[in-house]
């Protein structure tokens, strides 16, 4: 009996964590122009952020990071704009943050 007990906490703990909602370019692909914003927030989960676009629309903002380690190395932006709780427009960007080296830099005046 403790034997199935000890199976059976790792198998819950999996599940709980394969049931994780997000935003993915494949379920951004799925949103549909015309669709409830219900539905999309019951696929996709609560979005990062929203704000007011003016003339009643409103945008949500999902963010998708790849990351290497402790690193992000990619991130996809979601744009989903909602009025009256229909979706009428979508877009999205993506964001590859700069290199070390462009960040850091020596500047003209500065003499070793």
């Amino acid at each position: 009996m403790k034997l199935r007990k000890f199976y059976l906490v790792p198998l819950l703990l999996l599940l709980a964590a394969c049931s994780h909602r997000a935003m993915t370019q494949s379920s951004y692909n799925e949103v549909q122009l015309g669709e409830t914003f219900s539905a999309v927030e019951a696929r996709t989960g609560r979005p990062y952020d929203s704000r007011e676009m003016g003339d009643g629309i409103c945008e949500y903002i999902y963010v998708e990071a790849f990351n290497q380690g402790h690193k992000t190395i990619l991130e996809n932006r979601y744009f989903i704009l909602v009025k009256d709780d229909t979706v009428v427009g979508k877009r999205m960007e993506t964001e590859r943050p700069p290199p070390y080296e462009l960040i850091y830099y020596q500047t003209p005046c500065e003499k070793w």
